[in-house]
């Protein structure tokens, strides 16, 4: 799935999970405003209830789902300015215009560019706080309905508070989660351009331009080492006959079977071409009887490619690295050694 795809069903998620909840807290409002004999906002709670009926409707079925988030934005608003006129400013429905600062945040930042997710959230959040403010404000009274008591007000507070709470709580987890797995996916597209700068796409080898710190690394902390030069034997004749998607199969696999042999003791590099590089950490002999066992298995294996049987054969320079000469050096005698192969009839190591 495209990162574009992953991003828009998490969003809608986001969305439906917030229409729900607050769905749920208005169809509960609108019961209590009802039985303390608030007309205004019990009718303006099923007004409510309405909208985000709508919008749990709609948050599947329209694109850009985060303009329409304006309308639960604005309907919050209304909702602690009618509140703080008609109750007083003590039962704590403020607190719903506070909790929607980081709900705000968040869409800018997943839904806006940076910069202007920014501006546009920290307008909407001033402009929040004013709401907030000059309704308290207006309001003058703490308690404003004569059959509550102060008591009664204080438990309704602390209701209005849990609930809160209880909203912050799921949103921060989600946004935890939100994060984690974008982090989660950044990292994984870091790995892939890190194996892209660092290893040859067909082959899974390592590639050319980024040897200069494997040389480095071998120069420095290994004693006993071997460079190896390989050529597959006759590969242009293989492309002509079979064709280049049999020469790119044919180098995939033999790279794996390359790979299999040296395993942690070395490094394989595709060096260009169907020409390969092998440093091997070992002595000597080690080294040389590990590179005429690659020979025979690369002799010995046979693709079958469209019914027919395709094999070639290769041709190693050998090289040894001692302390005076660097890998370079060693690089240019084992490819020299190479030629020589090739000259005197090829599929042979020469040392």
């Amino acid at each position: 799935m495209l990162n574009g795809e992953i991003e828009q069903k998490r969003s809608v998620h986001f969305f439906a999970i917030m229409l729900a909840l607050s769905l749920c807290m208005h169809t509960a409002l609108c019961i209590f405003f009802y039985c303390i004999g608030v007309t205004i906002l019990c009718v303006f709670n099923i007004a409510s209830v309405v909208i985000y009926l709508l919008l749990l409707y709609l948050v599947s079925r329209v694109k850009h789902m985060e303009r329409w988030m304006l309308v639960p934005f604005a309907e919050v608003l209304v909702h602690v300015l009618l509140c703080n006129l008609c109750l007083g400013w003590g039962y704590g429905f403020s607190l719903y215009g506070f909790m929607l600062i980081p709900v705000i945040y968040y869409i800018a930042c997943i839904h806006m560019k940076s910069r202007i997710g920014v501006v546009t959230s920290s307008v909407l959040g001033i402009f929040d706080l004013l709401v907030i403010v000059l309704s308290a404000s207006s309001a003058g009274e703490i308690n404003k309905l004569p059959g509550m008591s102060n008591h009664e007000m204080l438990v309704i507070f602390a209701i209005n508070v849990a609930i809160c709470t209880i909203f912050l709580m799921a949103y921060s987890a989600y946004f935890v989660v939100a994060i984690r797995s974008a982090t989660n996916v950044l990292e994984e597209r870091n790995d892939e351009l890190d194996f892209m700068v660092h290893y040859d796409a067909l082959t899974n080898m390592r590639n050319r331009q980024n040897m200069d710190e494997i040389f480095e690394e071998y120069e420095c902390y290994e004693k006993d080492y071997c460079v190896v030069q390989m050529d597959l034997d006759n590969f242009k004749q293989t492309n002509r006959t079979y064709g280049h998607s049999c020469g790119d199969e044919l180098l995939i696999n033999l790279s794996y079977l390359i790979r299999q042999a040296v395993r942690n003791r070395g490094e394989v590099c595709r060096w260009g071409g169907d020409e390969v590089l092998l440093l091997l950490k070992m002595d000597k002999k080690s080294g040389y009887r590990l590179t005429e066992k690659i020979r025979k298995e690369i002799a010995d294996y046979v693709l079958t490619y469209q019914r027919q049987r395709v094999s070639v054969t290769a041709t190693f320079g050998f090289a040894y690295c001692d302390e005076k000469q660097t890998t370079k050096e060693r690089i240019a005698l084992a490819d020299s050694r190479l030629n020589q192969g090739k000259e005197k009839g090829k599929n042979q190591v020469v040392n």
